[in-house]
């Protein structure tokens, strides 16, 4: 059985984990508010969610494929498949997420259409926010305690984790 140590450091899933089903469950709220209201901008921040979705999907991906043992063509290994898939993941953010927002961004505004219960979209606007931030609280807390009391900042710079 592993130590203390091992188990927290391997708990970086278990924070994907908690942003993937946070952003599965914005997801549904946004999409369901943007039906519901007929709202552009509740829409585009729920394809901005999904986009999210996927970025976790494709990090659990990375970890996978980082936990492979080495053969010969990789004798020391896959540990930095993380750090490749951590750069996709941000390309995929600022590219998938910002050119599906701009796309329905300019479908509304050439496609005029009256917004119905404006204050639903912000109340889920708003519920969307306490969701990400007992995820946000959720993974920080998989953080070992010892890391945290020198503050995130610290823990940041010195792990070198993805």
């Amino acid at each position: 059985m592993r130590g203390k140590a091992g188990r927290h450091a391997s708990t970086t899933p278990r924070a994907i984990y908690y942003a993937l089903a946070s952003n599965l469950a914005v997801a549904a709220c946004k999409f369901g508010a943007a039906f519901y209201t007929n709202s552009g901008a509740a829409f585009a921040e729920a394809v901005h969610s999904s986009v999210d979705c996927l970025n976790q999907l494709a990090l659990l991906f990375g970890h996978r494929a980082a936990r492979a043992a080495p053969d010969e063509q990789h004798p020391l290994g896959f540990g930095r498949e993380t750090y490749v898939y951590g750069m996709l993941v941000a390309m995929q953010l600022f590219i998938g997420g910002g050119v599906a927002s701009i796309a329905f961004g300019i479908y509304r505004a050439v496609h005029h259409s009256a917004l119905e219960h404006p204050l639903l979209a912000i109340g889920v606007l708003c519920a969307s926010g306490v969701i990400e931030a007992f995820a946000l609280r959720a993974s920080i807390r998989t953080i070992d305690p010892r890391h945290r009391a020198k503050g995130l900042l610290h823990w940041f710079k010195e792990s070198g984790r993805p």
